[in-house]
């Protein structure tokens, strides 16, 4: 079951896709997450598989490489 929040983050990241990712500022003022948090909750609606139908793999590959590289990038900062 698609919830809304997860619509709506989810529209968000593609969105911003072409550009990798929305700002850090857009993220917290649209909904009230870090980026970490953001993306860490993009990758786990990814990985929950309640994805809807007209999101194809290739948008899915996509937002998991965003996700990856974000989450990543806290991961250097924090070594």
């Amino acid at each position: 079951m698609l919830l809304k929040s997860d619509r709506a983050i989810l529209d968000f990241a593609l969105k911003w896709l072409p550009w990798g990712g929305g700002s850090d500022e857009d993220i917290m003022v649209g909904f009230g997450l870090s980026a970490v948090q953001f993306y860490s909750r993009l990758q786990a609606f990814l990985d929950s598989g309640a994805r809807p139908q007209d999101l194809n793999e290739a948008k899915v590959v996509e937002l998991y490489r965003l996700c990856n590289s974000h989450l990543a990038q806290v991961r250097r900062l924090r070594k």
